[in-house]
């Protein structure tokens, strides 16, 4: 994947799900899907469904 993500030119991070993320991946069957996941590495919040301006705007005053 991350070998794919550079040679398509993406500069956002790219990890991939260890088993807690997983998990509550796995159960989701939902585009778009958004996943908040803390300084380390932890799962915060999964989100499914489309979000608003004001959505996004309150989870970047979260991790501010």
């Amino acid at each position: 994947v991350p070998r794919y993500a550079q040679a398509q030119g993406y500069s956002f991070p790219i990890t991939l799900a260890q088993a807690p993320l997983a998990a509550a991946l796995s159960a989701r069957n939902v585009v778009p899907l958004t996943v908040t996941v803390d300084r380390r590495g932890r799962l915060q919040q999964v989100i499914a469904g489309e979000m608003f301006e004001e959505d996004l705007l309150d989870l970047l005053a979260l991790a501010a």
